[in-house]
Order: structure tokens, then sequence, then C-alpha cells
């Protein structure tokens, strides 16, 4: 290949809508590894275990289970008529008003569970709200098609908490638990300028949402709440069976692992929309790509993971082979799901949505009686569920979308 013919395909790669999400993706968790970086070497093992749990899982989770599926009748509406063509301000008033309301009775619920403090009650509760806001902006751009818009709303946050990390870490010198986690509540907080703006700004036409659709986002949401049980159950089995530090590892190495994750999330947040425009989308080509990536990434973490948190926590935390290949073949397995997972938030009907979420809570009972299993053997155990839960799920979705997909 000739260097003119190399350049004009490096053009068209980076021009690639997938490939630009992939580069701000990667770009922004560069910095949620420094940030985790200095929080790992920061904090105590028990009170990053604690940071984690309460940002990554419980107000991850809320921000999904509350949220009742809408972020895909917003992909489905708005990704063929434009949001500014219905009447839309009252029923996101509502809806935002009934998140908050069911968001105080569940923070205080896993508050006492978990006998967390009442400041963490504070951090998971306006957290989770905006954590909903925040996907509920970046669901209305990317029904719009402006897909890295959509991410840098999603990722603001990580941008803004590092800053403001940084500048506790190295002027103020004052790092604990609860400064931590009000820093990261501030750092949630900046979409709401945007959501008030776009309230007070953006017009209304003259066309209703139909009730169908929110009712066939409510399909999808029964679908998502398996899919919760699934990727975020360990960790809520961890603080509980194991303990806070054990939960610290969990979170280290797979914060060393996030390339997987944006990864996954590069390609689903420009698929998902394509499946919603196009009927017959040949992904094959994608499928490949994914596998390739796998096996790349996987060989790596297999070499380096340990030198990685040798250098990053100064031999504070480190993790057997054993368990960094679990961790890979764990991630390959989500990683390869994210094409199914386009397909059903794009274009799946009902039947198929149905027989998706069965194998889901299939997959959930599994998973659980897995864990009460293997528990006895930590970490490890942990992974053994995940893995074999996943692959089922992944298998399940193939099986089901594999004449639409491939």
């Amino acid at each position: 290949m000739t260097f003119v013919g190399i350049k004009k395909l490096s053009h068209e790669i980076i021009k690639h809508k997938a490939i630009q999400n992939f580069i701000i993706i990667a770009l922004i968790s560069l910095l949620q590894i420094v940030s985790n970086v200095l929080l790992g070497r920061g904090l105590s093992k028990d009170d990053f275990g604690k940071f984690s749990f309460i940002i990554n899982n419980i107000i991850s989770v809320f921000s999904v289970l509350f949220l009742f599926g809408q972020i895909s009748t917003i992909l489905r509406l708005f990704s063929s008529r434009d949001i500014q063509e219905f009447q839309w301000k009252k029923k996101l008033i509502s809806f935002l008003l009934l998140i908050i309301v069911l968001l105080v009775v569940a923070s205080y619920l896993v508050v006492i569970f978990y006998q967390l403090t009442t400041i963490m009650f504070v951090i998971v509760l306006f957290g989770s709200f905006f954590a909903c806001c925040t996907m509920i902006l970046a669901g209305i751009f990317r029904s719009k098609g402006k897909f890295n818009t959509a991410v840098l709303i999603e990722r603001t946050h990580s941008v803004v908490f590092f800053i403001i990390l940084l500048y506790t870490y190295f002027i103020l010198k004052n790092f604990d638990l609860t400064t931590i986690s009000l820093l990261k509540l501030i750092s949630f907080s900046f979409v709401v300028p945007l959501l008030v703006y776009i309230l007070l700004k953006w017009k209304e036409g003259p066309y209703q949402i139909k009730k169908n659709a929110i009712f066939e986002g409510l399909t999808l949401w029964e679908m998502s709440l398996t899919v919760l049980v699934l990727t975020n159950i360990d960790a809520f089995f961890i603080v509980k069976i194991l303990d806070y530090k054990e939960m610290a590892l969990y979170s280290i190495i797979g914060s060393v692992m996030v390339i997987f994750n944006f990864a996954r999330e590069a390609i689903f947040s420009v698929y998902s929309q394509k499946f919603a425009k196009i009927k017959d989308f040949n992904s094959i080509k994608v499928v490949k790509i994914i596998i390739l990536i796998s096996i790349v990434l996987t060989l790596f973490f297999i070499i380096s993971t340990n030198f990685i948190l040798q250098i990053l926590f100064g031999g504070k935390y480190s993790a057997s082979y054993l368990l960094v290949i679990l961790f890979c073949i764990y991630n390959t397995l989500f990683f390869l799901y994210v094409i199914p997972s386009c397909y059903f938030m794009g274009q799946g009907i009902k039947l198929e949505l149905r027989k998706m979420m069965a194998i889901n809570i299939i997959s959930v009972v599994l998973k659980i009686s897995l864990i009460f299993l293997f528990s006895k053997f930590g970490l490890t155990g942990f992974l053994f569920a995940s893995i074999i839960s996943q692959g089922l799920r992944t298998a399940g979705g193939y099986y089901i979308s594999f004449k639409k997909i491939l």
C-alpha cells in the first residue's frame, strides 16, 4: 500500500464514529485510571472498597433501575423524529420527580442494610439522581446522532472529578472517604445546568408521546434489571460475604482492565443507534474485530497486570495469574454480548426480548447459586460464577438474534 493509500485509510478510520467515540472514551478513561491510582494510594483498602462500592455499584445500579428502560424509548422514538417535534417537557419533569421520590426510599434502605453513614445517604441519593439525568441527556443527544456529544455528557463528571481530585491530593492534602465522596457528588452535579438549559430553551412540537412507546421501554427495562443483577451482584455479595478490602482489589483490577469497558461502550454507543435505523445491518465484521481486540487485550493483561499494579500502587495490590485470566475471560464474554445488546436495543421485537429476559433470569439464578457455592474460594470463586452466567447470557443472545445480525 502506498503512502497516499495509508493516509487515506487512516483518515477514513478516524472519521468513523465508533473510532471517534473510542478515542474520546479512551482519553477520559485514562483520567479515570489516574484518579483510581490516586484513590488507591491515598485511601486505605477498606475506604477505597467502600468508595468503589457506592459509586461504581450502588449509584450505577440506581441510575439504571429507576430509569425504567426509558433510554431505550428515547433512542427508538427520537432517532426517527426530533424530540422537539413532541410534547416532551411535562413528561420529563414528571419522570424526574418520580425518580427522586423512589431514590429517597431506595437510598435509605441501602444505607441501613450496609450500615453506611448519613453523609453516604446524601451521596447515594443525589449521586444517583444526577447520574439518571446524565443518562437521559446522553440518550437524547445520541438519538439525534450526536454520538460524541453524548459520550462527553456521560463522561464529563470523570474529567471534573479528576481536576478537583488533583487539587485535593496535591494542594489541600485532605484525603478521606467523606471528602472524596463529596467531591464525586460535585462532579456528578455538573450535568444539572445543561438539563435546565434544555428544558428552558428547547422547543416542543404538536406530537404526543404515545403510551405504547413507553411500555416498549418498560419491556427493555425488565431485561435491564436482570442485566443489572448479572453485572453488579458480585459487589453486593463481596462486601457482605468477604470484605471491603477484597472489594478494593476487585475494583482495582477492573480499573486496570478498563480498556475492555470503553471498547465495548464505544461500539455500543454507535451501533445501538445504527440497529434502530438500519433493519438489515450485517455485523459480522464487528464481531471479528471484537474477537481480535479481546485476544490482544487478554495476552497483554496476562503479561502485564501485576507489573502495572506494582508501578501504579507501589505493591499495595497484587493478583494471581489465575485471577487475571478469569477477569479477561469474563470481560471477553461481556464484550462479545455488545452486538446482540445493540440489536435488542435498536429493533428487537417483543418475543425476542421476552426470550432474552428469560435467559437473563436463568443466568441470574445460576450466578447467585454459584456465588454461594464458590464464595469459599474468594474472588476466584466469584469470577467463576460470573464467567459461567455471562457465558450462558452471551450464547443465548447470539442464538436469539443470529439470523438478524450475521
